[in-house]
């Protein structure tokens, strides 16, 4: 026996048959399987045990076939296979075979649990248990009488682990943990927790939360604060669609409706045939709060804050630096601002006018008037585009407008040349851009 603690050697006894190349196979419950190998007499079919708290070795069962030059594997259940080798006729065998100690009680149900059973058991008794572990399908002649173990209701109807269930009536769980998906018609959630949601989406590549109606709505959340909350890694944060409702509607009576985030998609994708893909407003007059909010974090005043796209093509944009690029008409009915600290403009019109001017002497003018829009007034901007044939009737030749009346723009022609020679008398086109402050 070598002790690797001094590095001595010391006797261990003998073998009860001197053997070589033989196997030697450390088992579960300590003692160690000498088997096979070749003796004086041939090939050897006995085996024997060495009990280490011994120090002895005794016989056990002999091998079916005697063998060396073999391969010896303890099992995970506690028993050795013996394979291959060579036969008493030094050929090559191909036979194998399995070596059970005495007091290997691996294949016996233990009375302290961890028992699995892989073929079919039949208990004639009573089966007390605190919890089934399993789907229950293999359990058979539950009566009606001995079903309210049970719950009175049988074994199909129950929830199984390893498949996907539908569930038909209502359902009420305190607390619902899924990793996969769930195919619902309707789902209601709520909760009194201060820190809890009713429901949060996470998803790493797919919807973090997302529904689906023909007629109502498809995603609609309310709470104290995030009314609903999806974030999603690959895909969609919060994916909601309706065929004759509002894609998404979301409340909250403190902080924000809708939040959801992305990291490579879309935070909220809402679609609605014939409604509005998503509807947000407000009650709040604080500064900082509004029916909706787009918010890009790219440092440096990087990409874009709001796109409008129709057929998925841009339309209108506004980029991290407040630019906005619209490729059509832009409207709006109260004032606009432009740029830090500029004056909110209330209203811009255009127009355009042709008018012909006569000859002029030095240092004379002529003045037109011309119908406007009837709200112009007194001391608005206005702002004139000459054209090219205008300009030509002469050098010094300038040209000036204002409000004269309310609706009627006055546009002056003045030849400022005090020396100089008469203008020519040409006509052509005026562009009037006018705004309101």
């Amino acid at each position: 026996m070598y002790d690797p603690t001094t590095g001595v050697f010391t006797p261990a006894g003998n073998l009860t048959t001197a053997r070589q190349v033989h196997t030697a196979t450390p088992l579960n419950n300590g003692a160690v399987l000498v088997a096979g190998g070749s003796g004086s007499s041939g090939v050897l079919g006995s085996a024997e045990l060495y009990d280490p708290t011994t120090g002895t070795f005794t016989s056990t069962g002999s091998l079916s076939t005697a063998r060396f030059v073999h391969t010896a594997t303890l099992l995970n259940n506690g028993m050795v296979l013996l394979a291959g080798g060579t036969d008493n006729s030094a050929n090559a065998s191909a036979s194998a075979e399995i070596y059970q100690s005495a007091d290997d009680d691996s294949q016996f149900s233990q009375l302290n649990g961890g028992n699995k059973f892989s073929g079919n058991q039949t208990v004639n008794g009573d089966v007390n248990a605190t919890n089934f572990v399993g789907n229950g399908a293999g359990l058979t002649g539950v009566t009606a009488a001995n079903s309210l173990a049970l719950g009175g209701v049988s074994a199909s109807n129950y929830a199984r682990l390893d498949i996907g269930n539908a569930f038909n009536g209502n359902q009420t769980m305190p607390n619902l943990t899924v990793s996969g998906t769930i195919n619902s018609g309707v789902i209601n959630s709520s909760t009194s927790t201060a820190s809890a949601n009713a429901i949060n989406g996470n998803s790493t590549s797919g919807f973090g939360v997302s529904g689906a109606s023909d007629m109502n709505v498809g995603v609609f959340g309310r709470g104290g604060a995030v009314g609903t909350y999806g974030t999603s890694s690959n895909g969609v944060g919060v994916y909601a669609t309706s065929i004759g409702g509002s894609g998404l509607v979301a409340g909250s009576s403190a902080a924000t409706g809708v939040t959801a985030t992305s990291i490579s998609s879309y935070g909220v994708w809402a679609h609605s045939n014939n409604s509005s893909g998503v509807s947000g407003n407000t009650s709040s007059t604080a500064a900082t709060a509004a029916a909706g909010i787009f918010n890009n974090d790219a440092s440096g005043n990087a990409g874009n804050i709001l796109l409008g796209q129709s057929g998925q093509v841009t339309k209108f944009s506004v980029d991290g630096k407040g630019d906005v690029m619209a490729s059509g008409n832009v409207t709006a009915s109260g004032s606009v601002t432009i740029g830090t600290g500029g004056t909110p403009i209330l209203e811009h019109l255009s127009g355009g006018f042709v008018i012909s001017l006569p000859a002029m002497k030095p240092s004379t003018c002529t003045t037109f008037n011309n119908s406007f829009n009837p709200i112009a007034r007194e001391q608005d901007t206005i702002v004139l585009g000459v054209g090219n044939s205008l300009m030509s009737a002469g050098p010094a030749i300038i040209f000036s407008a204002w409000v004269s009346a309310p609706g009627f723009l006055a546009i002056r022609v003045c030849n400022v040349n005090p020396n100089g020679p008469a203008t020519s008398a040409v006509t052509g086109g005026l562009r009037v851009d006018w705004w309101k402050h």
